[in-house]
Formats: C-alpha cells, structure tokens, sequence
C-alpha cells in the first residue's frame, strides 16, 4: 500500500483564509482535478462518520480511476489558528522496486494532482510519501556503498604509499580538525569502547570534503601549511602581487597536491565533477526530497559511472600497489609455467591479447546472426528503393485528367507520404491541402509542387540505403547504423573495456541508441580461465574460459524495424502502381 500526503494552503486571489470556508470548494477542487486529469470516479462520500453532522463540505472522498489504475483519493479540510488548510491524501494498492515505482502511474498521477493544486493555491506541502520513501531507501543504499567505496580506495593507497598516521603526516590541519570535531562527541561516551582504538578520520570527512582534503594536502618534505596559504592568496589575486608571488615562491606554488600528485590520473579529470554531483545527489536522498524521475534516472546513471570508475581503479590498485610479500610470491610463481599448470588443469590458455577476444565475439553464432541482418537488409532495401524510385518516374508522366477525383486524390495522398516523408509540417499541411480539393486544376498544382520536390525526395530515400553500416567484425565503438525514410537513426554500439587476466570477467555493454537515446542494452560477458594448486601440488580448474552473448532483445527489435521498413516501402510501391 501507498500513501501519499499533500498539505495546500493561501488559496490564490484570495486576502483572507476565510474564503477557505467555502462549502462547495473540496467537491470544486475535485471536479476540477478530475476533469482536468481525465479521472473515472465513483461514489463521492461527503463528511462521513460523526462529521455528518456538519452542513458545509470539510471531508469528501472517492475512488477513481487513472490509467487503468485504481486509487483512492480523499480531500478534507481543517482551520487552525484561523489558518485554513485543505489535506489531499492518496492511497494505491500496489506496490513495487525503486525503478519499477518511477514508471508507475502513480508517479504521473501525484505530479497531476500537484498541478491542479498548485492552479488554486499559492503553498504546497509534502507531508507524505512511502513511494518516495521507497525510492529514496533504495538508492541510499547504493550512494552509501560509492561514498564508502571512495573512502575505501582513498585509505587502500594512502596506506601503501604513505604509511602508518598517514592522515597526520600529510593531511591538511583543517581536515584533521573537522575529523576531530565530527568525533568529539563519540570520543567523549566512555561506554562505547569497542571501537575508540581504529582509525575514524575518513569517516568523519563528508561526502564533498573527501576530495577537497586531497587538493589542499602535500607530500614530503614540503611545508604544507605554508603552500596552502600562499596557493590560496594566488588565486585569490591578479596582477602585481600574483606575479611578486609567482616569482618569489615558484617553486612551493608549482607543488602537486595529494590529489594531482597521486589521485588525478587514476580516477579521471572528470571524476571531481562527477563526485561533487553525486555529493548533491546524496543530500537530496538523505533527507528525503521528492525524487522526480530525470533526478532519478540522473542518480543511477552516476552510480553506475562512479562504480565502473572505481572497479577499474581496483584493478589499477590490484597491479600497482603490492607488498613485499605478494613480489615475492609473484617471483617464484612466475617461475612455473602457466601453461603446464592449464595443461594439467585440463583448461584452455586465456587469450594473448584483446584481439583474440574481439575475433572470439566474432565467431559467434549471434554476432554471426547480427551482421547477416544487416547484409540482408541491405540488399533487400536497395532493391525496394530501386522498384519504387521505378513506379515514381512512371508516375510523373501519368495524365492526370484521366484519373478519377476521387482516386487521384488517393494517388496524391501516398505520393505525399513519400515525398515529404523527411518534412513532418510539410506532410500534413499538403495532405490537408488533397483533402479539401476537389478539382483536378487544384490537385495538379499540388502534384506539380509534389515533383518539384522529386529530385530531394529521391536523395533522401537513397541515404537510408547509403547510410547503412555494419562491421563483420566485433570492436568496441559502433558496430551497425541505419536510417529510416523519416529520418531516425539506429545504432548499435559496444561499451566497455577488455582486461585480460586469469579469473577475470569482462562485461561488456551492447547499446541500441535510437536517435541519441538509448532504448535497449544486451550484454557480452567473456569469462578468462584460472586455476589453482592444491596441497598436492596438482593444478585443479577454478574458471573456465567462455563466452555468453545476450543480445536477444536487441536483434528482435532490429529485425522489427527492417521488417517494418521494407513493409512501408513495398506498401507504397503497390498502392502507387494501381494508377501507372
């Protein structure tokens, strides 16, 4: 069960709150939200139970109906300390996951009823909302693992490189204050033991000063204090005293902070931009602000750019920041050969490089299938083309004053689908124009336009067949391309990056992107083979090699969309060549 709470109040064109008092405004207000949403309602129960015994209006409620979806929707009204105030409370059966919530008509149904509130009065608020609350516990849950996760990776190098007390040694006396005060009153409870000893300073750091620690930080034996300050009144002024500073102390200025020193390369230039948005983002869920659903979507998009970037991180971390211990046991492992240990594993070699990968994926019997779609289509499709450009140049020599009225403006109707078929304001306005004519002057003048604008409409079919691409070999970036006769463009592009290791598991991204947008996503997941060696010192398979390719939906809607297009275009040819 849902509920949803909405408090309006200062009711618009109105100087005093007694207007309020109005008997007919709650049934007003309902009639005009269901008529303005297009609501189904069914009974209206007024001032039920002991409020009955009250003449004016000051409860109603009433089921109704909003895209096929049932809700119960309940208006009353209230005065306090002659303040008057008018409660909207939803109620919706069903229920559901976070992204499933977003694309309910739910959603759509209390942006209407906040709509229409807002046509009557000037304040409104959201008392309620479990569908918010819903959302908002879901993806806290995801924002807290990347918050944490960057605190993870900061600790993870700061302790390799930089060592033990590494937040005193090189962090910025600014942060360690505000670590210090974050935990004052924690420090202070004598009863909470258990964990007074392990380190806290990170976790006392909010999300957006994570960031800002490491810029404003420096390592050896650089007074850090002192470079701080001077970056800051740098920055802080033009002209004279900046070049006096500038000559005076080049070389403390030209000092590379934590962050450019150790962080930058690693995490990406765009990653500061993008932690500071998702910082944002983190507030609006923490406490619990309605989430519309481009925030929404704008949310798991940055969780998910955030946890490819810190899985790649990891995989930087996992080859650059080893101990002693793991060079060590790297050495004399690599004395063995891996190839006998797969041998005996009786599992296959992993590929040398990303080439043999990129031919494995072609290989494939769905790759194999993709591209044979494309082929086909683009010899079907030049062919449809050909026939039809055919009946269209026998069309222009056709005497129009043997033709019926009545089928010439029948003619005329298919022949405007093709010609502006690109020109969606252009189509209709001539259709409207056939539509109303009913001579044979005023139709040929519109069939003179119509092959006045020949040449481009031909141009214009001859790029769908064109701008058909497609790669017979799998790579990363856009594989396949084509073009409809109204002008959208389909692409299939593969996203992703391949790292070849033991035990590794690739994922890569198959986007169908219509028009910028992208509509469907299959997946390729290239497994690499591993094993290990048992305290009999036999090698044992952990890992096999394998491929699995997902792209099902993806080939569905391809076929879908040629099929429908070559419909189109054998359509058009028929209903032309009655009349040649």
């Amino acid at each position: 069960m849902e509920n949803i709470v909405i408090i309006v109040t200062n009711i618009k064109g109105k100087d005093k709150d007694d207007d309020l008092l109005d008997n007919d405004l709650l049934l007003h207000i309902f009639e005009s939200t269901c008529m303005e949403l297009m609501l189904l309602h069914g009974e209206v129960k007024k001032n039920p139970g002991r409020l009955m015994v009250i003449d004016d209006t000051i409860s109603l409620s009433s089921k109704v109906t909003f895209q096929n979806e049932e809700f119960l929707l309940k208006f009353s009204k209230g005065t306090y300390k002659e303040n008057c105030t008018i409660s909207i409370e939803i109620f919706y059966e069903k229920s559901g996951m976070a992204n499933e919530k977003l694309n309910m008509p739910l959603y759509l149904f209390k942006i209407g009823i906040k709509d229409c509130l807002l046509k009557y009065f000037k304040e409104i608020y959201w008392e309620t909302d479990t569908q918010n609350e819903g959302i908002c516990k879901e993806l806290y849950h995801k924002m807290h693992f990347i918050e944490n996760n960057f605190r993870h990776l900061i600790n993870k190098y700061m302790i390799a490189e930089i060592g033990y007390s590494w937040f005193k040694k090189v962090i910025h006396q600014e942060y360690i204050v505000k670590a210090q005060g974050f935990s004052q009153w924690y420090l202070q409870k004598k009863e909470y033991k258990a964990f007074k000893n392990v380190q806290p300073y990170l976790f006392n750091l909010q999300v957006t000063d994570l960031i800002k620690m490491l810029k404003n930080s420096y390592v050896g034996t650089v007074d850090k204090e002192l470079v701080y300050e001077l970056k800051k009144i740098a920055n802080s002024y033009q002209g004279n005293i900046n070049e006096i500073l500038k000559e005076e102390y080049q070389q403390l200025l030209e000092c590379q902070s934590i962050w450019e020193k150790e962080f930058i390369d690693i995490f990406g230039v765009d990653f500061e931009n993008q932690w500071n948005e998702f910082g944002n983002m983190r507030n609006m869920i923490a406490h619990n602000k309605p989430i519309c659903l481009e925030l929404y979507n704008d949310i798991v998009a940055i969780i998910n750019r955030l946890s490819g970037t810190f899985i790649r991180v990891e995989r930087i971390y996992k080859g650059n920041l080893r101990s002693s211990e793991e060079k060590d046991v790297e050495y004399l492992y690599d004395k063995y050969s891996d190839d006998f240990y797969m041998v005996e594993a009786g599992i296959d070699s992993i590929p040398e490089d990303e080439r043999e990968v990129l031919q494995e994926i072609t290989d494939t019997e769905e790759y194999g299938e993709l591209t044979s779609l494309f082929e086909e289509f683009e010899s079907n499709i030049y062919w449809k083309i050909e026939d039809l450009r055919s009946v269209l140049y026998d069309i222009q020599s056709i005497r129009l004053k043997k033709i019926k009225v009545i089928n010439l403006k029948s003619m005329l109707e298919v022949l405007c689908k093709i010609i502006y078929n690109y020109n969606e304001a252009k189509r209709n306005i001539t259709l409207r124009y056939i539509d109303v004519t009913n001579h044979i002057k005023g139709l040929e003048v519109i069939f003179d336009e119509m092959i006045d604008n020949f040449d481009a409409a031909l141009k214009h079919l001859d790029s769908v067949y064109n701008e058909i691409f497609y790669s017979e070999e799998f790579h990363l970036g856009t594989i396949a391309k084509m073009k409809n006769i109204s002008g959208d463009v389909l692409e299939i592009v593969a996203n992703g990056c391949i790292c070849i290791d033991k035990g590794n598991t690739d994922t890569l991204l198959i986007d169908l992107v219509e028009n910028g947008e992208t509509i469907l996503t299959g997946e390729i997941i290239k497994f690499y083979s591993d094993y290990e060696i048992n305290d009999e010192g036999i090698s044992i398979p952990i890992n096999e090699d394998g491929l699995c390719i997902n792209i099902e939906e993806i080939v569905e809607y391809i076929k879908k969309t040629f099929a429908d297009l070559d419909d189109t275009l054998s359509k058009y040819i028929v209903d032309l060549q009655q009349f040649v």
